[in-house]
C-alpha cells in the first residue's frame, strides 16, 4: 500500500504511522501521482488507485483500477472505475474481496452449466441403453437444461450473503470451511439435479405419461404399429396382411436334424428378396416384436406363438421351438418391413418325427366356454361363412363370479387372436375395445380390459375352425 498525497511530509508521516503504511510520497503533484502509478506499473504491479480529488484524476486514470471517493468530485468519479459509495476506505477491502467472490462464482457457473450438458453426450450416444434403453429423450434434456438454470442462479444469489472479510490472508487464502461449504453447496445441487433427473426418467416411463397424444405417438413408434395419415382420428390400420409370394419375399426356416418330439429346437428363419436373394435388412417391430411365428399341429391340437429375434445377420431371425409330438406342422410366418403399414405372411408345413400324415384328422366343434388359470371365458357370437363375424369374449372369475375387468395388454393389442380352419386358412386378428363415444381404446402401457373383448372375423366357406384367444391378466400371466 503507497499513500501519495499533496500534504506536507510531517503530516503525511502521521497519517502513514497511524495506519500502518511503510510507503509514502509526500508534496506530489497530479502529474508526479500519476507517474508513481506508471512506475509502479512497469514493475509489474497491477496498481488500483483511490482517490477523491480533480489533482487525483489523473492518477486514476492510469491505474488498472480507478476506485473514487462518493464523497469527492465529479471529475474523480468519472476517471474511476468503481466508486465508494460512502468515505468509508473499507469499501476497497470489500470490493476486491467481492469481485474474487464474483469471478470464482462465475467460473462455478460456467462449469456446472457446461457439465450438466456435457454429462448426457454420453446418454446420447447410448451408454445407458443397456439400462432399460435409456436414450436421450426430451425429459432428461429439459431436466439438464432446468437444473443447470438453478444451479447458476441460486449459486449466484448466494453472493446477497457476501460479508467484509476480517483481514487481508482472509481475502487472499479463504478459510476452509468457507471453500468447503462453498463446494458442499455446488455437490449438493448436482446430487439433486441426477436425483431430479433420474425421477423424471421414471415418471416418463409410467402409465399416466404414456397417455395423451404424445404417448400415444410414443407408444406406436415403440410398438411398431401402423396409424392412419388422419392423426386427429388416432385410429390404427385395419389392412390384411399381403402374401410373401405378393410381396416377393421369400421366407425359409431351419431346423436342426433330427429333430426329436418333446426335445427344445432352434429355428432359424430366413427373410430374402426371392428376386434378388438379398436378405431383407429392414424388419421392423410388428406389434412389440420382429416377427410372429405361430405353430399348429396339422390336427389343430397344439398352438404356439412365439417371438423370433434377429441373429445380428441381415434377414436372420432364430427362436427356440418345442414341437410336443411327431406329426405335421403347419409354421405362419408375420412380420412388417419399415415404412409399410401391413404384414407379410408366410406358411411352410414341415414333419416332425415320421412322415407327414395323410390328411387333417377330423374336428369336433367344441365348448363356447373354457376355464383358464382361474378366469371362465366364454366366445359369443354368431359366426357366418363368406361376411365378418362380429364375436367377443367374456371374462368372469370362475370361483366368485365376478367380471375380471382388469386384463392388460398383451404385445401392444388387448388380445390376439389366431384363427385356422379344417380345411386350411389361416387369420391372425387383435381384439378390439371402444369408449363410450365409439372411439377405439389403445392398448397403451397401463391400460385396463374387460370384462368383453370384441374380435371380427372372416370365415371363408362354411366349416369347423378352431380359435386361440391370448390375453394378459393383472398379474402379468
Amino acid at each position: 500500500v503507497w499513500m501519495l498525497t499533496g500534504d506536507n511530509a510531517a503530516t503525511a508521516a502521521a497519517v502513514a504511522r497511524s495506519v500502518g503504511t511503510e510507503h509514502v510520497m509526500a508534496q506530489v503533484l497530479p502529474d508526479q501521482k500519476a507517474g508513481s502509478v506508471r512506475a509502479l506499473q512497469r514493475d509489474g504491479h497491477v496498481v488500483a488507485m483511490a482517490g477523491d480529488g480533480i489533482n487525483d484524476a489523473p492518477a486514476l486514470a492510469r491505474a488498472g483500477l480507478g476506485i473514487a471517493i462518493g464523497t469527492g468530485t465529479d471529475v474523480a468519479i468519472a476517471a474511476s472505475g468503481i466508486t465508494l459509495v460512502g468515505g468509508d476506505l473499507r469499501g476497497i477491502v470489500s470490493a476486491i474481496a467481492l469481485s474474487r467472490r464474483t469471478v470464482s462464482t462465475i467460473k462455478q457457473g460456467l462449469f456446472w452449466a457446461f457439465a450438466y450438458n456435457a454429462l448426457l453426450i454420453p446418454v446420447a450416444a447410448g451408454a445407458l441403453y443397456f439400462a432399460g434403453g435409456i436414450l436421450l429423450d426430451p425429459i432428461l434434456a429439459s431436466a439438464a437444461m432446468a437444473m443447470s438454470s438453478f444451479s447458476v442462479v441460486t449459486n449466484a444469489l448466494r453472493l446477497r450473503s457476501f460479508r467484509r472479510p476480517g483481514s487481508v490472508q482472509e481475502i487472499m487464502h479463504p478459510p476452509l470451511r468457507a471453500r468447503l461449504g462453498r463446494y458442499v453447496y455446488l455437490a449438493g445441487v448436482g446430487v439433486l439435479a441426477l436425483a431430479l433427473g433420474t425421477a423424471f426418467t421414471v415418471l416418463s416411463r409410467t402409465d399416466a405419461a404414456q397417455r395423451g397424444m404424445n404417448g400415444v405417438l410414443a407408444w406406436t413408434q415403440s410398438t411398431g404399429m401402423p396409424m392412419r395419415p388422419a392423426m386427429s382420428t388416432m385410429m390404427t390400420t385395419d389392412i390384411g396382411p399381403a402374401s410373401a409370394e405378393d410381396a416377393k419375399v421369400s421366407v425359409r426356416l431351419d431346423l436342426p436334424a433330427p429333430v426329436r418330439p418333446g426335445v427344445p429346437a432352434r429355428m432359424v428363419i430366413d427373410v430374402a428378396d426371392s428376386e434378388t436373394g438379398a436378405p431383407l435388412d429392414d424388419i421392423g417391430l410388428s406389434h412389440e416384436v420382429w416377427m410372429h411365428l405361430i405353430v399348429t399341429r396339422d390336427d389343430l391340437g397344439s398352438f404356439a406363438h412365439l417371438p423370433p429375434e434377429p441373429t445380428g445377420e441381415p434377414g436372420r431371425f432364430a427362436v427356440g421351438v418345442t414341437f410336443p409330438s411327431a406329426g405335421s406342422y403347419q409354421v405362419n410366418t408375420e412380420f412388417r418391413r419399415r415404412g409399410h403399414i401391413n404384414d407379410i405372411h408366410a406358411s411352410e408345413q414341415i414333419v416332425i418325427g415320421g412322415p407327414a400324415a395323410a390328411g387333417r384328422a377330423a374336428l369336433s366343434p367344441g365348448p363356447r366356454t373354457q376355464t383358464v388359470e382361474g378366469v371362465r371365458v366364454e366366445l359369443e357370437g354368431r359366426a357366418r361363412a363368406g361376411a365378418t363375424s362380429d364375436l367377443s369374449f367374456s371374462f368372469t372369475d370362475a370361483a366368485t363370479g365376478r367380471p375380471v375387468d382388469d386384463l392388460r395388454p398383451y404385445l401392444a393389442a388387448a388380445g390376439h387372436v389366431v384363427i385356422m380352419g379344417a380345411e386350411g386358412g389361416f387369420a391372425h386378428e387383435h381384439a378390439e375395445v371402444e369408449d363410450g363415444h365409439g372411439n377405439a381404446v389403445f392398448a397403451l402401457p397401463g391400460q385396463r380390459f374387460g370384462p368383453e373383448l370384441d374380435v371380427h372375423a372372416h370365415f371363408g366357406s362354411p366349416g369347423l375352425y378352431r380359435l386361440w384367444g391370448q390375453f394378459r391378466l393383472a398379474d402379468g400371466r
